[in-house]
């Protein structure tokens, strides 16, 4: 998940950096996913905005199938 800098051949001698991927600020989809992915349980401003994204994405579904027939 990312590029992680692991060094070179002239400092492998040092530690490698640790390496932490920004988290998106939770209250958005894109930080619910991170939870997920995590294997953590979502917060609830994460789930409300999991829970608004997914009833927008069916809501446009159905306009569609409903344009289609």
């Amino acid at each position: 998940m990312g590029y992680a800098y692991k060094g070179t051949e002239h400092d492998a001698h040092l530690p490698a950096p640790e390496y932490e991927p920004t988290r998106p600020s939770c209250g958005k989809r894109s930080g619910y996913v991170i939870h997920r992915q995590r294997g953590e349980d979502a917060c609830v401003p994460c789930m409300d905005a999991a829970a608004a994204y997914q009833s927008a994405w069916l809501a446009k579904k159905k306009a569609a199938r409903k344009v289609a027939e």
